[in-house]
């Protein structure tokens, strides 16, 4: 259960821990020089083909003993002990192996001493170390993800006091839904009834809730399903405890919670790998386009501030994934305080729906002009992309007022980070109505892959050379 980015998580450390592998290899050689004049049978060694086999092996055992499994929850003593059983197994089957390549048995046994010292410290240190940080972090109220429990039984307290005593685990129980409204302002395990099943469409509009989890009894499911749909058309993932219904968007996954099943449904990718991979080219992306286009974003300071009076920034605040509200950082391209003057010209706007769009904006500088001509004005965002709040494609961030007048429905936009491009930018921009644009947001979150967010990357730069539908 919210397991974001736990498969590269995982990949990671197992690449890690062959390369680490492989340096103990090497060093540990290297200390034990005698074991190089072995007798003749034993030529073979250090070759690739060796190496590749203790690899191999090492791989293997790794997996094998479990080397790679949840770290939210899990205590040092879990952690460490796979690495030893793997790496004890290890050492015997390499010792049978270079016997029977006839080694000096002092060298030999100096060679695996220093090799399965140093695999065992450097394993088991990086293991010990990302546990510290991933528990400091979350009890310092970082990566938390944020709960909602439907249901005040023995098994949703139980579930709730878990995590109670868990703070490291990275979860944040918000509060409980009960059908019963007497129940309303109570707390359970220290945490309080915040309403009844009627009042879940308002709880998500107010408050941040990354997901909601149903632990009811039976009597429950057939007053469950309107909920259900509620956090399935805003794109809040939903955890239940068994495959009960079959929902037109929102994708099952079958997760696990301390050993109760748990059938998740989310609207969004549930490839954690790929979406890790995702992050990773947005980091790397925006880091590049930062040093590339340093030159560029001096001169654009100089000249907004050379020709019009104000800050060189607009800060704005938008809402990100799930309602998370962030400053969006933008160069400068109208005159300063022309915010305040957009009621007056609200009966100019040129778009549907809750968004305000104007051509020949008076209030915009001829820089200002130039800069959004060619999207020059969004490069500050790269900011907000290495901060974690953006992504490089994704749904465009709103305003907390258009919000406000979003359809149920179009709220699912939310439910992914939002980005600097996405298929509204290639397809139209302000040529297409808001209902349009929100629908291609939404086959944007359903259709995710990582080839698409290169196709709309290629795609952005001919539709910004040529102008296409930028006002």
């Amino acid at each position: 259960m919210l397991k974001e980015n736990v498969t590269l998580f995982k990949r990671s450390l197992f690449v890690t821990d062959l390369g680490l592998t492989l340096l103990s290899l090497g060093v540990a050689w290297h200390l034990a020089p005698s074991l190089g004049h072995a007798s003749e049978g034993a030529s073979l060694f250090p070759s690739l083909l060796l190496v590749g086999g203790v690899m191999g092996l090492w791989g293997f055992l790794l997996h094998r003993m479990g080397a790679y499994g949840r770290f939210r929850g899990a205590s040092v003593f879990q952690v460490v002990r796979p690495i030893v059983k793997g790496v004890a197994i290890g050492t015997l089957v390499l010792n049978v192996v270079l016997l029977l390549l006839h080694y000096n048995r002092i060298s030999q046994l100096s060679f695996l001493f220093i090799f399965s010292v140093l695999t065992l410290l450097s394993l088991c240190g990086v293991r010990m170390g990302i546990l510290m940080v991933l528990q400091t972090i979350r009890r310092k109220g970082y990566n938390y993800q944020n709960l909602l429990v439907v249901g005040t039984g023995s098994r949703a307290r139980k579930f709730a006091q878990t995590l109670n005593t868990h703070p490291e685990w990275g979860y944040r129980v918000r509060g409980y839904l009960d059908q019963d409204p007497a129940l309303l302002g109570r707390r359970i395990t220290g945490h309080p009834v915040v309403g009844t099943l009627e009042d879940l469409p308002q709880l998500l509009d107010r408050c941040v809730i990354d997901e909601v989890v149903f632990i009811v009894p039976r009597s429950w499911l057939s007053h469950i399903e309107g909920a259900i749909r509620v956090c399935e058309e805003q794109g809040i993932t939903i955890s239940i405890g068994a495959d009960l219904y079959n929902l037109p968007v929102a994708k099952p996954v079958l997760t696990e919670f301390e050993g109760v099943p748990m059938l998740t449904y989310t609207t969004t990718p549930f490839a954690s790998g790929k979406l890790g991979l995702k992050r990773t080219m947005d980091v790397v992306g925006a880091f590049f386009l930062l040093i590339l286009g340093f030159p560029f974003i001096l001169g654009i300071a100089a000249a907004i501030r050379l020709t019009s009076p104000g800050p060189v920034l607009f800060r704005q605040t938008r809402l990100g994934l799930n309602g998370r509200r962030f400053t969006l950082f933008k160069f400068r391209t109208m005159v300063d305080g022309a915010h305040e003057r957009r009621e007056e010209m609200a009966h100019l706007n040129e778009m549907t729906g809750p968004v305000f769009k104007l051509s020949n904006d008076p209030r915009v500088t001829w820089v200002g002009w130039f800069l959004r001509r060619w999207s020059l004005d969004e490069l500050p965002q790269l900011i907000n992309i290495l901060k974690g709040e953006m992504s490089l494609v994704g749904p465009r961030p709103p305003l907390p007022t258009e919000v406000t007048q979003y359809l149920p429905w179009q709220k699912r936009r939310l439910s992914m980070r939002p980005g600097l491009t996405c298929l509204w930018q290639v397809n139209g921009r302000n040529t297409i109505d808001f209902e349009k644009w929100v629908r291609l947001d939404l086959e944007y979150i359903d259709k995710w892959s990582l080839a698409l967010d290169c196709k709309i990357l290629g795609r952005t730069l001919p539709a910004v050379f040529l102008g296409k539908g930028v006002s």
